[in-house]
């Protein structure tokens, strides 16, 4: 099962070929809603419970910060996070993004432990 927030038609359809069932979930990829990012969650749990995997991988900032620990908590044996670039997560330029960095790079570090 391949899940993803916004998959291009022609890449799900090249996974579909492969064999994989592709679902999606919600995700804000650079909104900062409690009430979105809840959603993400907790589609996030809906899918690790129904599906049962043997591996996560998150690729992305909100995917690792949420979807590793969810796996944990759910018993998934083998978790993989991995992000690309580092934004202004890790070179904030005004005083909001130091602020909101600083509770992503928490949040960050809690998925990959």
């Amino acid at each position: 099962m391949v899940a993803s927030a916004a998959l291009d038609p022609g890449h799900e359809c090249a996974l579909e070929r492969l064999g994989a069932e592709v679902r999606s979930f919600p995700l804000e990829r650079t909104g900062l809603n409690p009430l979105a990012d809840k959603k993400t969650k907790d589609a996030l749990r809906r899918l690790i419970r129904e599906f049962r995997p043997d591996v996560v991988i998150a690729r992305a900032a909100k995917p690792v910060a949420y979807a590793l620990p969810i796996a944990k908590e759910l018993g998934v044996p083998r978790r993989i996070g991995f992000m690309t670039g580092l934004g202004t997560m890790f070179y904030p330029t005004s005083r909001f993004e130091r602020m909101t960095a600083l509770l992503g790079r928490r949040v960050i570090t809690r998925g990959l432990r």
